[in-house]
Protein backbone atom coordinates (compact mmCIF):
# COMPACT_ATOMS: atom_id res chain seq x y z
CA UNK A 1 0.00 0.00 0.00
CA UNK A 2 1.00 2.93 -0.83
CA UNK A 3 0.52 6.07 1.69
CA UNK A 4 1.60 9.60 -0.09
CA UNK A 5 2.19 11.92 2.75
CA UNK A 6 4.03 14.62 0.96
CA UNK A 7 1.27 17.31 0.68
CA UNK A 8 0.31 17.01 4.50
CA UNK A 9 4.20 16.80 4.87
CA UNK A 10 4.78 19.85 2.91
CA UNK A 11 2.28 22.10 4.92
CA UNK A 12 4.25 21.18 8.14
CA UNK A 13 7.25 22.31 7.09
CA UNK A 14 6.11 25.18 5.41
CA UNK A 15 4.35 26.11 8.72
CA UNK A 16 7.92 25.44 10.40
CA UNK A 17 9.09 27.20 8.11
CA UNK A 18 7.22 30.52 8.27
CA UNK A 19 7.28 30.23 12.21
CA UNK A 20 11.31 29.76 12.13
CA UNK A 21 12.40 32.32 9.51
CA UNK A 22 9.71 34.83 10.44
CA UNK A 23 10.23 35.17 13.96
CA UNK A 24 12.90 38.41 14.78
CA UNK A 25 16.32 36.83 15.79
CA UNK A 26 17.02 37.47 19.70
CA UNK A 27 20.67 38.84 19.60
CA UNK A 28 23.48 37.27 21.45
CA UNK A 29 25.83 40.35 22.53
CA UNK A 30 29.05 38.30 23.27
CA UNK A 31 29.78 34.73 22.41
CA UNK A 32 32.46 32.28 22.78
CA UNK A 33 34.83 33.52 26.34
CA UNK A 34 33.79 36.82 25.52
CA UNK A 35 30.46 35.53 27.17
CA UNK A 36 29.07 36.64 30.28
CA UNK A 37 26.19 35.41 33.10
CA UNK A 38 23.85 37.83 31.33
CA UNK A 39 24.16 36.20 27.52
CA UNK A 40 23.74 32.19 29.32
CA UNK A 41 20.57 34.01 31.48
CA UNK A 42 18.98 35.36 27.74
CA UNK A 43 19.46 31.92 26.02
CA UNK A 44 17.78 30.19 29.28
CA UNK A 45 14.99 33.08 28.87
CA UNK A 46 14.36 32.67 25.22
CA UNK A 47 13.75 28.85 25.62
CA UNK A 48 12.10 29.44 28.92
CA UNK A 49 9.18 30.92 26.83
CA UNK A 50 8.32 27.91 24.71
CA UNK A 51 11.22 25.42 24.75
CA UNK A 52 12.30 24.49 21.46
CA UNK A 53 13.79 21.89 19.37
CA UNK A 54 14.48 23.58 15.96
CA UNK A 55 16.71 26.50 15.62
CA UNK A 56 17.89 29.13 13.17
CA UNK A 57 21.55 30.89 13.71
CA UNK A 58 21.35 34.39 12.12
CA UNK A 59 24.20 36.69 11.17
CA UNK A 60 23.92 40.53 10.67
CA UNK A 61 27.15 41.47 8.66
CA UNK A 62 28.90 44.26 9.84
CA UNK A 63 27.06 47.49 8.40
CA UNK A 64 24.51 45.56 6.87
CA UNK A 65 20.16 46.34 8.43
CA UNK A 66 19.26 42.75 7.42
CA UNK A 67 19.72 39.46 9.37
CA UNK A 68 20.65 36.96 7.26
CA UNK A 69 20.29 32.88 8.05
CA UNK A 70 23.24 31.06 8.30
CA UNK A 71 22.25 27.73 10.12
CA UNK A 72 19.49 25.64 10.92
CA UNK A 73 20.00 22.36 13.37
CA UNK A 74 17.86 20.94 15.49
CA UNK A 75 17.93 18.73 19.14
CA UNK A 76 15.70 17.14 21.50
CA UNK A 77 13.84 19.47 23.37
CA UNK A 78 15.32 18.48 26.41
CA UNK A 79 18.82 19.00 25.06
CA UNK A 80 18.45 22.07 23.46
CA UNK A 81 19.49 24.98 25.65
CA UNK A 82 22.99 22.29 25.76
CA UNK A 83 23.66 21.95 22.53
CA UNK A 84 22.84 25.97 21.76
CA UNK A 85 25.00 26.76 24.40
CA UNK A 86 27.41 24.63 21.99
CA UNK A 87 27.31 26.90 19.13
CA UNK A 88 27.10 29.68 20.94
CA UNK A 89 29.63 29.83 24.49
CA UNK A 90 31.69 26.70 24.81
CA UNK A 91 32.23 23.25 23.22
CA UNK A 92 33.97 20.26 24.11
CA UNK A 93 36.92 19.46 21.94
CA UNK A 94 35.21 16.59 20.95
CA UNK A 95 32.19 17.91 20.23
CA UNK A 96 31.35 19.60 16.97
CA UNK A 97 29.60 23.14 16.78
CA UNK A 98 29.60 26.09 14.93
CA UNK A 99 31.21 28.29 18.04
CA UNK A 100 34.36 28.45 15.80
CA UNK A 101 32.65 30.06 12.83
CA UNK A 102 30.28 32.17 15.72
CA UNK A 103 33.25 33.79 17.02
CA UNK A 104 35.14 34.50 13.99
CA UNK A 105 31.64 36.16 12.68
CA UNK A 106 31.86 38.39 15.56
CA UNK A 107 35.16 39.29 15.54
CA UNK A 108 34.56 40.64 11.71
CA UNK A 109 32.14 42.68 13.33
CA UNK A 110 29.07 40.98 12.61
CA UNK A 111 26.40 39.85 15.26
CA UNK A 112 24.47 36.47 16.25
CA UNK A 113 21.29 35.98 16.63
CA UNK A 114 18.78 32.90 17.51
CA UNK A 115 15.41 31.89 16.84
CA UNK A 116 13.54 28.92 17.95
CA UNK A 117 10.33 26.72 17.58
CA UNK A 118 9.03 24.05 19.11
CA UNK A 119 8.22 20.38 16.54
CA UNK A 120 5.51 18.24 18.30
CA UNK A 121 5.49 15.34 18.30
CA UNK A 122 9.38 15.69 18.59
CA UNK A 123 10.23 12.90 16.92
CA UNK A 124 9.26 14.70 13.38
CA UNK A 125 12.27 17.61 14.24
CA UNK A 126 15.08 15.64 12.00
CA UNK A 127 12.66 15.75 9.27
CA UNK A 128 11.30 19.35 9.59
CA UNK A 129 15.13 20.71 9.76
CA UNK A 130 16.17 18.57 6.54
CA UNK A 131 13.11 20.59 4.18
CA UNK A 132 14.23 23.53 5.78
CA UNK A 133 17.76 23.27 4.78
CA UNK A 134 16.45 21.79 1.68
CA UNK A 135 13.79 24.47 1.18
CA UNK A 136 16.04 27.30 1.69
CA UNK A 137 19.32 26.59 1.57
CA UNK A 138 19.16 27.92 -2.14
CA UNK A 139 16.92 30.44 -1.36
CA UNK A 140 18.83 33.79 -1.23
CA UNK A 141 22.53 34.10 -1.55
CA UNK A 142 24.61 33.22 1.74
CA UNK A 143 21.73 32.14 3.33
CA UNK A 144 22.32 28.45 5.59
CA UNK A 145 26.11 29.05 4.38
CA UNK A 146 27.14 27.14 7.33
CA UNK A 147 24.50 24.24 6.36
CA UNK A 148 26.41 23.71 3.06
CA UNK A 149 29.71 23.66 4.46
CA UNK A 150 29.30 21.64 8.06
Amino acid sequence: MNLDLCNEFDALAHRAEQALFGASPVEILRVGSEAQKSDHLLLAQILATSGGNVYLLWGKPQNETKWLPLYVGQRKQKEIKTRLRQHLFKVHSRTESKLKRVEEYVKNGGRIGISVILIKPDELRTSIEQRLIKNNINKQPGWLFWNRHS
